[in-house]
């Protein structure tokens, strides 16, 4: 009697359905993956075969007293590519940098590796913001926003007639 032995759990870790993992035989991995992949697909912004190009921007977000200072990485996209949504105390970014080739006059393109990269991440702050005084700014690949906090109402002193 021969019995191989399948080693099934590559160096760098074992995830089902992985096709770095060489794991195309793995039924039950290919099924939860798939699972996963539906149960959350509507709440990604974009489709399901754009996931692939979908980058989550990196944040820093700060407090202080009158407003949130946040920083969003979103490298070689321009200020007419973005898309920022202020709605209560939740805010989106959303970006997308495409980049074609450059063609002269006189050449063509035979190969290039330029992609189109989509930026989305969207989060929510302890209180409500101030949207009418909302500022965003662009500076080398950093998206700055200056979010005022919305004054609430100042607790009034009733007395007892």
């Amino acid at each position: 009697m021969n019995i191989a032995r399948r080693n099934i759990t590559p160096v760098n870790g074992y995830r089902p359905g992985s096709r770095i993992a060489g794991n195309y035989d793995d039924p039950l991995g290919r099924m939860m993956e798939s699972v996963f992949e539906d149960m959350l697909s509507p709440l990604m912004p974009f489709g399901r075969g754009e996931l692939d190009n979908l980058v989550i921007p990196r944040l820093q977000i700060a407090e202080s007293e009158q407003a949130f200072d946040v920083e969003a990485e979103l490298p070689g996209v321009r200020k007419d590519e973005i898309k920022i949504t202020v709605e209560n105390r939740r805010v989106t970014i959303e970006a997308e940098d495409a980049r074609e080739a450059d063609e002269k006059e006189g050449q063509r393109t035979l190969y290039s590796e330029r992609s189109i990269r989509r930026y989305a991440r969207t989060f929510t702050l302890p209180t409500e913001v101030d949207d009418v005084k909302a500022q965003a700014k662009l500076e080398n690949g950093v998206l700055r926003l200056t979010l005022p906090k919305k004054a609430s109402g100042q607790a009034k002193k009733l007395t007892v007639q």
